[in-house]
């Protein structure tokens, strides 16, 4: 991963969701992330995160499933739908 991060402008896509911590969930990034590997560890396909943190606050960083490059290397949308 490239260091830094931006917020998209314009437009643009974005590669990553950030998710900092709830507040009123205990270790809630710890928990998602090793909710993460735990699905990885049952040989499901859960989206590539990582725990990190700006400041000392901590945030789960995740790379989003809903995009692809298309034949030109340009960064396309992959239609979903959020039932959530």
């Amino acid at each position: 991963m490239a260091p830094g991060y931006r917020l998209t402008l314009n437009g643009r896509l974005s590669t990553h969701i950030l998710k900092p911590a709830i507040t009123a969930v205990e270790d809630s990034v710890t928990n998602e992330a090793f909710s993460m590997a735990l699905a990885e560890a049952m040989k499901l396909s859960p989206a590539r995160s990582n725990i990190c943190s700006v400041l000392n606050r901590p945030f789960l960083l995740v790379e989003r499933y809903d995009r692809q490059l298309d034949p030109r290397g340009q960064l396309q949308r992959l239609h979903q739908e959020d039932f959530c």
